[in-house]
């Protein structure tokens, strides 16, 4: 799910990739990455970007109108901004949080939540900044196959704690909180982020139990035009892998609409590793073929359990132009919407 505090002028070049990993004990997890480039409407004032890859049960086959297509400008896009500057002056990071499902029962007091290392029994955080140096862009490689067949087929809160803040992390080019509830969203720390009250209603209509939430920004000095994606780890959902992909970008476009009229303007490259499906392109390589055993070291270099890859091909799916508004699903038989 894309949404912002405030209206933006443009969402697109979005860049996902949902890797199913195998715990050694035999439990399901799932990596996601993801990236896009905003231009945001310059104001005065906070923006908040809010990327949220619902997990939800399936209930509908993806249908995209081929009459809408997505308009490239030829014209340089506006940087992404950074820092915002409020009406009272104070700076706020445009942040962005990816809700994620929640498997594991409470063991702590709500307050021994606010601490980072207290959430690795839900989301582990992976830094992509040092692979990247070392072997490039990560989305970059994902296409590689993709290009290459290409050019050969053409010929070429308890108790009412309220001061207290959400801990906050560094990962790479990103500064970042875990909230395992709503209630602990409303603790997030507002020197660093900045939560809209108009957007709570939003999550909480969307994700209201059994989801989590990754609040992430830049950190400072971070060149945005190299950043790498955001990635993180957590439980995988017996339907499959979900992807993030319900817009909301300030100007009320996924509230108040009528189900059936409900659509949103798409730019995406889904990578995936998985079945064929309809609507998918398979490439010849596994994941392992792509990124090498050095993307699985990087996951498990802080991880509380090993992880292994799946022999399954990976997957390409663009999505361009008028589409319903909805998350997605990618299981073993279909790809299916909210």
């Amino acid at each position: 799910m894309c949404m912002f505090n405030d209206p933006v002028e443009d969402v697109r070049a979005t860049k996902l990739f949902a890797l199913p990993l195998t715990s050694e004990n035999g439990k399901n997890y799932q990596l996601t990455a993801y990236s896009n480039k905003v231009k945001m409407v310059p104001k005065a004032q906070d923006n908040l970007l809010i990327r949220n890859p619902a997990p939800v049960k399936p209930s509908g086959i993806m249908r995209w109108d081929e009459n809408y297509k997505w308009e490239l400008r030829i014209a340089q896009v506006q940087k992404e901004i950074d820092n915002i500057i409020s009406p009272g002056g104070k700076k706020h990071h445009n942040a962005m949080i990816l809700p994620f499902p929640i498997f594991e029962q409470d063991s702590l007091t709500f307050e021994e939540y606010f601490e980072p290392i207290n959430n690795k029994d839900v989301i582990q955080l992976v830094d992509l900044k040092e692979w990247e140096n070392k072997n490039g862009k990560l989305f970059i490689s994902l296409d590689a196959p993709f290009v290459e067949r290409t050019r050969s087929s053409n010929g070429g809160s308890r108790g009412g704690v309220l001061k207290r803040k959400l801990g906050v992390t560094v990962v790479g080019d990103y500064n970042c909180s875990v909230a395992r509830s709503l209630k602990h969203l409303e603790h997030v720390d507002t020197d660093v982020f900045k939560v809209s009250d108009t957007l709570l209603p939003v999550l909480k209509k969307h994700y209201p139990v059994g989801y989590g939430f990754l609040i992430c920004s830049f950190a400072k000095n971070v060149n945005i035009d190299n950043s790498h994606p955001i990635a993180y780890v957590h439980e995988r959902f017996s339907e499959g892998l979900f992807i993030p992909c319900r817009h909301e970008h300030g100007d009320n476009s996924s509230e108040g609409v009528a189900e059936s009229t409900n659509s949103a303007t798409y730019d995406h490259c889904i990578y995936y590793v998985g079945a064929t499906l309809n609507h998918t392109r398979p490439s010849d390589c596994t994941i392992q073929d792509v990124l090498g055993y050095s993307f699985l070291s990087l996951i498990n270099k802080e991880m509380t359990e090993k992880y292994f890859y799946t022999d399954d091909l990976l997957h390409k799916i663009v999505l361009v132009g008028k589409g319903e508004n909805t998350d997605i699903i990618i299981g073993d038989n279909n790809i299916r919407g909210q």
